[in-house]
């Protein structure tokens, strides 16, 4: 398989290493790309489980939309799985299915599941309306059994890489990059679907003393400049 996975990391390494461990113990041999920009990098980590880091040494806090580019341009391979750090490889985790299912789509989402078994379900279409006050970015939820084009799904795809060159993460939101970018790819044709069969674990994993706080705070200001940019108001979820 052509594929390398690629993760963004902030502060988290014991999620990291759980992450890393879990893509040893189903795909020993495949390349990964860590993007770490903690003020104390996990290179002994990534040394442990042969994962090089694409973050730019020295910088600390660079932003998910950065890291995640740079996990890109050092990408060699024709795929690249995008995945969280606090997220579990299973054996339910078949980059090969997805590999198979590609030739229809530029990215294809994986299915999220909660430590219970439950499902997280990111998947949906989105559209803007105009809501009294100016638009809005609506974004319909509905149930997918078998894989099927979608405009929206989590984070944790696979890609291909020159799709990612080619339509890269806006640097100037460190976090709530998401809506933005599904918006843009939508806006730029790239066709983007949703596999239900292929399944990762979200554990949402250990948060460090301070964590939250650090990220929380700055929640409102880059939701802020996302919404700016394409004139939203705001953003909501419906359900179908």
């Amino acid at each position: 398989m052509s594929i390398t996975v690629a993760i963004k990391t902030f502060e988290r390494p014991l999620c990291l290493e759980k992450c890393l461990g879990s893509i040893r113990e189903h795909y020993p041999d495949i390349p990964i790309l860590v993007a770490d920009d903690s003020r104390e990098p996990s290179s002994g980590l990534m040394w442990q489980y042969k994962a090089v880091n694409a973050a730019p040494s020295g910088e600390f806090d660079i932003g998910l939309s950065a890291g995640r580019n740079a996990l890109v341009q050092n990408c060699d391979t024709e795929f690249i799985f995008i995945v969280e750090d606090d997220m579990v490889f299973t054996a339910e985790t078949d980059l090969e299915k997805l590999v198979l299912e590609m030739p229809e789509y530029d990215i294809l989402g994986a299915q999220l599941l909660r430590p219970d078994g439950s499902l997280q379900s990111y998947e949906g279409w989105m559209t803007e309306r105009e809501d009294g006050e100016g638009k809005l970015l609506v974004m319909y939820r509905f149930a997918i059994a078998e894989t099927a084009p979608c405009e929206i799904i989590c984070n944790c795809f696979l890609a291909r890489t020159q799709t990612l060159n080619d339509v890269p993460w806006d640097e100037d939101l460190k976090i709530m990059e998401h809506e933005d970018y599904f918006w843009r790819a939508k806006k730029a044709g790239v066709r983007v679907g949703f596999s239900p069969q292929v399944r990762i674990l979200h554990e949402r994993g250990h948060r460090p003393e301070g964590y939250g706080e650090y990220r929380n705070r700055r929640v409102n200001h880059f939701q802020a400049i996302a919404r700016a940019k394409h004139g939203w108001i705001d953003s909501t979820w419906v359900t179908m």
